[in-house]
Order: structure tokens, then C-alpha cells, then sequence
């Protein structure tokens, strides 16, 4: 059962591969925008581009062993 997910935001770490990349694939057929937060955005954006629905995917820069990109994506999601 697909649930309606139009205008729900959600952040994913790890969604250009694996569990990420399935959650992200339901999350957009629910229509939901999925933010991929990805170490390397180039991959990010190639997998992205594999997703479609209703819904929309954006990548973001994410490494959680830098945190200063985490606190770049806190304030971009802040605005």
C-alpha cells in the first residue's frame, strides 16, 4: 500500500546506493522530495537520476566526518 507523500520533505543519508537508494525510490513514487545527502555528489546525481515518481529528488554535499558540510546542509535545509 502506497501512501500519499505530497509535500513531505525527507533526508536521506547514503541515498544514491542500497537501502538509501530503495527508501529514496518509495519515498518519490509517494510523491515526497527526497534530499540525498551524499559524500560524493556526482554518484548522487547519477542515482538520482534513476528515480522517478511524482515526487523529486536534490542532492546535497554530505560527510558526516566533516562537519562543516554538516553545518552547511543544516542552514541550506533551514532556509
Amino acid at each position: 500500500r502506497e501512501s500519499d507523500l505530497t509535500g513531505k520533505v525527507a533526508v536521506i543519508t547514503g541515498a544514491n546506493q542500497g537501502i538509501g537508494f530503495v527508501t529514496a525510490q518509495t519515498l518519490v513514487k509517494g510523491g515526497a522530495k527526497v534530499i540525498s545527502a551524499c559524500r560524493d555528489v556526482e554518484a548522487g546525481k547519477a542515482s538520482a537520476h534513476s528515480i522517478h515518481g511524482p515526487g523529486s529528488v536534490v542532492v546535497k554535499k554530505l560527510d558526516l566526518g566533516d562537519l562543516e558540510t554538516v553545518d552547511e546542509l543544516v542552514e541550506d535545509l533551514l532556509k
